[in-house]
Parts: C-alpha cells; structure tokens; sequence
C-alpha cells in the first residue's frame, strides 16, 4: 500500500468507508509506475474517484470542481444543480434533499482528499501551479478529462478543450522540474 499524505482523521474515515465499498480490480498494463506522474482517468460512471482515493496503490492528488472547494451556498448549488441533477439524472426533487444533507460535509472530504481545484478562468493558472506543486513535492496528480456535462459514462465520450491546455502548460511547467 501507498504512504499517505493525508491526514489521520481522513485516513481513518476511508478506512471506515473500505468496509463497505468492493476493491475493484487495478490492472497495470505496462508494469511501470514512475513516480511522480500524471495519471489519466474516466469517471467510471462517477464512482471512479471514489474508488481511486480508497484504493489507488500510489499517492496522488486528484483534480476536481472548484465548485466544491467554496462557500456552502456555491457547494449546494454545484451538488443539486450539476451533480446530481445534470450529471446523475437525479428527479430534482431528490437531488434537492441529497444535496441539503451533504452539502456541509463535502468540504471536508474535498480538503481530506487534497482536491486540486479547477478553475474555468483566469484562476486556472493556479489550478497548474498546484499541479505542478504536487509533482514537484513528488505526489502525483491523476486528471479526469472527460466532458461529463450530459453525464457520466463508463467510456469517455469527448474530452474537455481545457485538457489539451493543462497538458501543455504542465508539460512546459515539467521542464523546470
């Protein structure tokens, strides 16, 4: 297993959650892991995050929506609206209640799991600096590029355009390192 970078308290929640979620299988198919890296993900339907931060046998950092790194009001609204609503076909009604119910403990996950946040603005330099950071302390950073506004899939559909940019400031930020 991987040393973790995270905080005890967090680890001992995933180790809580592991109890009750199946490790799902890993295959490495090229038997090389270089570390620090840059690993390439789908959602998996949306439980591919999950399943990495549990069972992931490396220390990484996971990019993900800015939304859920900010006020309660902009948490609720991404869970209810985009989440549940847009992504996971929730009746808008249920997205409402399961967004009210979590909405105050996400931001706890979301700093336990160490989220890179990015941004779809001006900010986005930051969300590669913390990338690049990440690389440089020698944590990796695993990247979902899928365009996931009509929903989740099990198999990318098309790529974010923004992707193809963190890929080449990353790589020109890489060349410092």
């Amino acid at each position: 297993m991987r040393k973790s970078n995270k905080k005890p308290f967090f680890r001992f929640v995933k180790s809580i959650v592991r109890l009750f979620k199946k490790k799902p299988l890993i295959i490495n198919k090229e038997n090389i892991l270089e570390e620090p890296c840059i690993y390439i993900s789908n959602h998996a339907a949306s439980y591919g995050p999950t399943n990495y931060e549990l069972y992931f046998p490396t220390n990484f950092r996971m990019m993900g929506a800015y939304q859920m790194c900010g006020t309660l009001k902009e948490r609720w609204s991404y869970l209810y609206k985009v989440y549940f609503h847009q992504k996971r076909k929730v009746p808008k009604w249920l997205a409402c209640i399961i967004a009210t119910l979590i909405t105050p403990f996400m931001i706890m996950f979301y700093k336990g799991m160490q989220i890179i946040p990015i941004y779809p603005d001006a900010r986005f330099r930051r969300t590669i600096d913390d990338a690049i950071n990440s690389l440089e302390k020698g944590v990796s950073v695993l990247i979902f590029p899928e365009d996931s506004s009509d929903g989740y899939h099990d198999e990318i559909k098309m790529f974010l355009v923004v992707f193809g940019l963190s890929q080449k400031n990353i790589k020109k930020g890489m060349e410092k390192i």
